[in-house]
């Protein structure tokens, strides 16, 4: 029997050829049988490193996905705490030039007050 005849007999089929007892016109029949598992065992083991290799490059593109989003998130939310910060130093510097606008006026009136005490006095 051929190869692709072999692939195309039931599992269970060619294990049973692959274990009956050898005889002079069946030993080739075995070799093939058990050529054919081992051809199925390699498929299989194939199979089962790509679906891990599969499920490994998933994972590790969700993780990087799942990162790159995190660092978003903290740099969106650094951004927000950055313009915060900002607009509360523009607060206490204009605060601070109402203030230096409000003492020159006092120190502007006091002095008014000391020349009209001058004149008065």
């Amino acid at each position: 029997m051929s190869p692709e005849e072999w692939a195309k007999k039931d599992r269970a089929y060619v294990e049973w050829m692959a274990v009956i007892a050898p005889g002079k016109a069946v030993t080739e029949l075995i070799g093939e049988a058990r050529a054919e598992l081992v051809r199925r065992d390699y498929a299989y083991a194939e199979e089962q490193e790509q679906s891990r290799r599969h499920y490994e490059d998933d994972r590790a593109a969700t993780r990087r996905e799942h990162e790159e989003q995190l660092m978003r998130r903290q740099m969106e939310h650094a951004s927000k705490l950055a313009q915060e910060q900002l607009a509360t130093a523009r607060s206490a510097r204009n605060a601070a030039r109402w203030a230096a606008g409000a003492a020159a006026l006092a120190a502007f009136g006091a002095l008014v007050q000391a020349g009209i005490a001058a004149l008065h006095g």
